[in-house]
C-alpha cells in the first residue's frame, strides 16, 4: 500500500496531508473566500475526505451542496459550454443540490473522476468561471473536489493528464489523521447521520473507541485493502459502532458471535478478531496516552506484565505508543521524559521493535520533523544514557541510525 502511494503522490509532485491539515486549508479558503485554485482532495476510499469538508462546513456555518459525479455520466452529451454561449442561449432550472444566491455553501464534487471525461468536462465552468449558462455561484461559496488516486484498486478517468484541469485544482493528497478522526468520534456528530436509527446523535460507541484509542494504526487497514479484502477504515468504523449501538440495544454482547460476524463483515475478521480480544482482555490493558504524558501513572502496571511475561499485551502497547507520541500535544520534553523510562522498562527485545518502528510511524502520521525534535529530546536526557548502554549490547547499528534520523 505504502509502496503505491508514493507512485502516485511522488509521480504527480503533490503535497502530503493528514485530514487534520486538509481541514486547516479548507477552514484558510473559507475564511478568505478562495475561488482561484480549486480545492482537490485526493485519497483513497474511506479515508475521510468527505468526513473533513462536512465537519469544516458545520463550524462555519456553510451548506455542503453535494454532487456526486458519477451520477451525471451522460448529463452534458450536446450541451454547449459557457464560454460559447450569448445571454438567454441556455438557461438551466436550477436544482436544489446546487446554492442559492447569496448562500454560504460549499459546492462538493465527490469521485470527480469516477464520471467520464465528458462529465467531467461539464463543471469546468463552475470551477473556473463560477457559472454556467445563467447561473451564477454565490460569492460565499467554495468550489471543492474529491477523488481516488488513479491505482489498480480504482476504475477511474485519468483527470490527471488533462493539465487544464490540474491547472486549475490545488492538489493535497491526504491520509488518515488519527486525532482528528479521534476529536470526530468523541463528540455527537459523528453519528449524526445515524440518529433516525439510534434517536440521537451519539459519539462512536465506548468499546470501539477505546479500541482504536489504544491502536490507532488499526484504523486504516492499508494491507487488506491492498489484497482487494474488506478493510477498516473511518468510514466502516462509523457503520460498525452503529451496530454495537443496536446490539446493545437488543441486549446482544458485543463478544457473542453473532456481534462478531457482523463487525467481521463490515471491517474484515482480522480486526473483528482484534475487538473481541481486546474486550476479553481489557482488564490487562494500559492506555498508551497515559505512557506518553504520565508515565508514572501506568509504570507499576507495565512492570506487572513485564514480571508476567505478557509480551504480546507489550508489544501491542509500544506500538500504540509510538503512535501517541505524534497525536499528544504534551511538550517535547514530557514526552521524551516519560518514552525513555517506558522504554528501559520494557524487555530489551520489545525496546528494540519500539524504536525499529518509529521512522514508519512518523511517516504514516506526517510527523518526520517531530520525530526529529523527539530524538533530539531524547539524547540530552540521562536516562537515555542508561537506555543507550542497553541497546549497545543487543544492537550498536540499531542505535546509531535513531540517533541520526534527521
Amino acid at each position: 500500500m505504502a509502496k503505491e502511494e508514493v507512485k502516485y503522490y511522488e509521480r504527480h509532485d503533490i503535497p502530503v496531508v493528514t485530514t487534520e491539515e486538509a481541514k486547516n486549508h479548507i477552514a484558510f479558503a473559507l475564511r478568505n473566500k478562495i475561488h482561484r485554485g480549486v480545492l482537490c482532495l485526493v485519497g483513497h476510499a474511506g479515508s475521510g475526505k468527505t468526513q473533513i469538508v462536512l465537519q469544516t462546513a458545520k463550524e462555519a456555518g456553510y451548506r455542503v451542496c453535494y454532487i456526486r459525479t458519477a451520477n451525471f455520466n451522460i448529463l452534458s452529451c450536446g450541451v454547449p459550454s459557457t464560454k460559447s454561449a450569448e445571454k438567454g442561449f441556455f438557461e438551466l432550472v436550477v436544482p436544489d443540490s446546487l446554492p442559492k444566491p447569496g448562500e454560504k455553501a460549499i459546492l462538493f464534487f465527490d469521485e470527480v473522476n469516477h464520471a467520464q471525461q465528458h462529465a467531467i468536462a461539464m463543471f469546468f465552468s463552475l470551477l473556473e468561471d463560477r457559472q454556467l449558462f445563467n447561473y451564477q455561484l454565490p460569492d460565499d461559496c467554495l468550489v471543492i473536489a474529491a477523488m481516488n488516486p488513479h491505482t489498480a484498486q480504482y476504475s477511474v478517468t485519468r483527470i490527471e493528464h488533462n493539465a487544464a484541469l490540474r491547472r486549475r485544482l490545488m492538489w493535497l493528497y491526504v491520509i488518515p489523521g488519527f486525532k482528528n478522526w479521534l476529536d470526530h468520534a468523541m463528540s455527537d456528530q459523528f453519528h449524526m447521520t445515524d440518529a433516525d436509527a439510534l434517536g440521537e446523535a451519539k459519539p462512536c460507541h465506548p468499546d470501539l473507541l477505546s479500541y482504536f484509542r489504544r491502536y490507532p494504526d488499526r484504523l486504516y487497514d492499508q494491507g487488506a485493502f491492498m489484497e482487494e479484502k474488506q478493510f477498516t477504515c473511518p468510514a466502516t468504523v462509523q457503520t460498525a459502532s452503529l451496530n454495537a449501538y443496536l446490539l446493545e440495544k437488543e441486549g446482544i454482547n458485543l463478544m457473542d458471535p453473532f456481534a462478531y460476524t457482523r463487525f467481521a463483515g463490515i471491517l474484515g475478521t482480522t480486526t473483528a478478531t482484534g475487538i473481541v480480544r481486546f474486550l476479553e482482555t481489557i482488564n490487562d490493558l494500559i492506555d498508551p496516552t497515559t505512557v506518553v504524558e504520565d508515565y508514572k501513572n501506568a509504570q507499576e502496571r507495565v512492570k506487572i506484565l513485564v514480571e508476567k511475561g505478557k509480551s504480546d499485551l507489550l508489544g501491542e502497547l509500544a506500538g500504540g505508543v509510538n503512535h501517541h507520541l505524534f497525536l499528544s500535544n504534551k511538550q517535547i520534553k514530557t514526552l521524551a521524559k516519560n518514552y525513555v523510562q517506558f522504554l528501559l522498562d520494557l524487555p530489551v527485545e520489545l525496546t528494540i521493535t519500539a524504536l525499529r518502528q518509529l521512522p514508519t510511524i512518523a511517516g504514516e502520521n506526517n510527523a518526520k520533523e517531530r520525530l526529529s525534535k523527539l530524538t533530539q529530546a531524547l539524547t540530552t536526557m540521562d536516562s537515555w544514557k542508561d537506555l543507550k548502554v542497553r541497546l549497545d549490547r543487543m544492537d550498536k547499528e540499531l542505535t546509531e541510525a535513531i540517533l541520526n534520523v534527521k
